[in-house]
């Protein structure tokens, strides 16, 4: 692992919610310059042979990265103050095996609702990007990635998100990227946005866990993971067959879910595009768009921003 020391002067906030959502003795962690946060977490948990206990079992910040990565082993372009770089290292119990990609999504929620409580008018574009709103700028993205299973059965994950505060227009990688600064919405500190972050991401894997563990829904135990405008509006009742429907992330990931629109286009790996209109996200996490030529079930890929088809091209 690259050099890293505690993070607790620096993030204060930050290391309260890890206190509060993490196991005991959860620690946080900072580095000045690393390659990846992923990387350190992933070797972190093998050194360590995994965790005495299900759960968060620890933080990284840093302030760079040499070697940042998104989805697909893209790269990840941020600067020093003007970006989140947080990854965090997940104890995943055994019971929850079947459902890991809901890890990944629950951090994309738990992002979502933390930039939204910070001012933000953003939303997830499927699989795992948040965008503002209206515009449908990329703002930030969350990478969970598989390490091992220790010998108690805790799966080891590591959930990372990066997440543009104040960097300026000629610093954004792409025309289609954004920061809270470019788009206008106020700018915390790391500090904040981490510590909103963590306690959003705990109350969901908390929902997620005890909807695996249990077939009833925990909402009323690991509090509001809907909110309610949001969720009246998707129907949600907090019952249903799979663990993301009764753990209630399904329902929040449609109702707050960009890509459920018009216009569209899933560049697929290793298949041709899809093009036309996100109809809704699956138990499973696919996505279904409808096209002219009928319902298409996606479960792999990546939706494009860029150039709304016409009406013609979509249900």
């Amino acid at each position: 692992m690259s050099h890293v020391h505690s993070g607790d002067v620096l993030f204060p906030r930050t290391a309260s919610a890890l206190g509060e959502v993490g196991i005991p003795g959860a620690e946080l962690l900072h580095t000045d310059l690393t390659t990846s946060t992923q990387d350190d977490l992933a070797e972190l948990w093998l050194s360590s042979g995994g965790a005495p206990a299900p759960g968060l079992v620890c933080g990284l910040i840093a302030d760079e990265q040499s070697d940042g990565r998104g989805r697909m082993g893209r790269s990840w372009f941020a600067t020093k103050d003007g970006s989140l770089l947080f990854s965090v290292l997940i104890a995943v119990p055994e019971t929850v095996r079947a459902e890991l990609s809901w890890v990944t999504f629950a951090g994309a929620l738990a992002a979502r609702a933390a930039l939204e409580k910070l001012g933000a008018h953003v939303a997830i574009s499927w699989p795992n990007d948040i965008v503002t709103r209206p515009r449908a700028a990329k703002l930030a993205g969350v990478l969970g990635e598989v390490v091992s299973t220790d010998a108690a059965g805790n799966i080891g994950v590591v959930l990372g998100v990066g997440i543009n505060l104040g960097l300026r227009t000629e610093e954004l990688p792409t025309p289609t990227s954004a920061s809270l600064a470019t788009a206008g919405f106020p700018v915390p500190s790391r500090d904040e946005v981490a510590a909103v972050y963590l306690r959003e991401l705990g109350a969901r894997l908390a929902a997620l866990g005890a909807a695996c563990a249990s077939g009833r829904c925990p909402a009323a135990a690991s509090g509001a993971v809907v909110p309610e405008t949001e969720a009246s509006d998707a129907g949600v009742t907090g019952t249903g067959t799979t663990a993301a429907e009764r753990s209630g992330l399904l329902a929040e990931l449609n109702a707050t879910c960009d890509t459920l629109r018009g216009g569209i286009t899933v560049n697929r790996p290793r298949d041709t595009p899809v093009r036309g209109r996100g109809v809704q996200i699956l138990a499973d996490g696919a996505l279904v768009v409808a096209t002219t030529a009928g319902d298409v079930r996606i479960s792999t890929g990546e939706v494009s921003l860029l150039g709304r088809v016409t009406p013609s091209e979509g249900k």
